[in-house]
């Protein structure tokens, strides 16, 4: 073959693999756009019946599941007293990821397993709200909650929280050792620098920026908090959207996108200084860790928390992945650990959920009814 042939012959090859790449990345735009407009036109609602509140402070509530699934189930004798659970989700996004589905609801699974449930909905920063850092939700809100839950019950509860909500919960058990029996964290960040970490660590110029970024803002929209987020694995949008394209409406499937990514999108803001808390001094100073968060005045050292313990870790969660919450694992005196195999949200509502983390759960605080 001559030289005049084989650069011909390269040149076809190269178009033919440009034509293929077009082809591809046509075919996906396609899908996404499908799915982005499947996704606008879905006239889905969340339907389930809301637990009743039992008690409120600024715009934050308390929804009490026991009372929801003996509406459910009526009051059939229970074989052991109910073990009072005071479940504290992440600032950023509701409460219901807990309760998104009838078959798909850890709050409904535990209340008919004879625990009782009880979830702080925390809504949209009010009057009262809009100057809080973390440390002050700790001392206010969950404070007056854990005290509530204690006289009505007459027992300590379970504190348990997921994602940012694990770490309110640490410091709330932190400051009342002796008013809860037992703590549960789900996915709870702790070292903000591991190796595994997707949040870029800012340089000095950048991270000076941030903070004036934030200096001028009243409140972190939810929008904003959910582009950070995405940043994080930014072929994801592109990835469900593709799926939803490929999925028949009204099916199971459908539905469980649907109630997934209408929780994804329905956040609520960040006061500007939960904001500055978690972007810059928990993610970037990486205090958690250091062990300089204080609350109260009081240093929050997980080594000192003294009362049983359950972590959950789950082993392909991109939002904390596992070299960030497994610290917590080894530092806290008295812990037993769940790997759950799924990511952040799949552990609490993916289809492995109730095996993986859900009965865990159940079997761990069945233990806890005699402390």
């Amino acid at each position: 073959m001559n030289n005049a042939s084989a650069r011909s012959k390269k040149v076809l090859e190269k178009q033919r693999l440009a034509g293929e790449v077009s082809r591809l990345a046509k075919s996906r735009v396609e899908a996404l756009l499908k799915g982005v407009g499947v996704y606008q036109a879905a006239s889905y609602r969340r339907d389930l019946p809301e637990a009743p509140a039992v008690w409120r402070r600024g715009t934050a509530r308390l929804l009490d599941y026991s009372a929801a699934a003996r509406a459910d189930n009526g009051t059939a004798a229970r074989p052991c007293p109910p073990v009072p659970i005071l479940f504290i989700p992440s600032l950023i996004n509701r409460y219901y990821v807990l309760d998104l589905q009838p078959k798909r609801s850890l709050l409904r699974f535990l209340a008919q397993a004879g625990a009782m449930p009880l979830v702080i909905d925390w809504d949209a920063p009010g009057p009262l709200e809009r100057g809080y850092a973390c440390a002050d939700y700790v001392t206010d809100h969950l404070a007056a909650a854990l005290r509530f839950v204690r006289e009505t019950t007459g027992q300590p509860p379970v504190l348990a929280g997921y994602c940012m909500g694990g770490i309110l919960a640490l410091a709330l058990a932190a400051l009342f050792p002796h008013q809860a029996r037992g703590l549960a964290l789900f996915a709870t960040p702790w070292d903000f620098h591991s190796a595994d970490m997707r949040a870029p660590r800012l340089n000095p110029a950048a991270l000076a920026r941030a903070r004036q970024w934030l200096s001028e803002m009243d409140s972190l929209p939810a929008a904003q908090v959910q582009a950070l987020f995405s940043l994080m694995d930014p072929w994801l949008f592109q990835e469900k959207f593709q799926r939803l394209s490929t999925l028949t409406p009204g099916s199971a499937a459908f539905e469980s996108f649907m109630a997934l990514e209408r929780w994804v999108n329905d956040g609520v803001p960040l006061a500007k200084r939960v904001a500055e808390d978690c972007l810059i001094r928990f993610g970037q100073e990486n205090l958690l860790a250091r062990g300089q968060w204080k609350v109260d005045g009081q240093r929050i050292i997980p080594q000192r928390i003294r009362m049983p313990v359950f972590v959950a870790a789950p082993r392909k969660d991109n939002v904390v992945p596992p070299g960030c919450a497994l610290p917590l694992h080894r530092l806290l005196p008295h812990s037993a650990l769940c790997e759950p195999s799924g990511g952040h949200v799949g552990m609490i509502v993916g289809r492995k959920a109730r095996a993986e983390l859900w009965q865990p759960f159940a079997r761990w605080l069945s233990l806890q009814r005699s402390i």
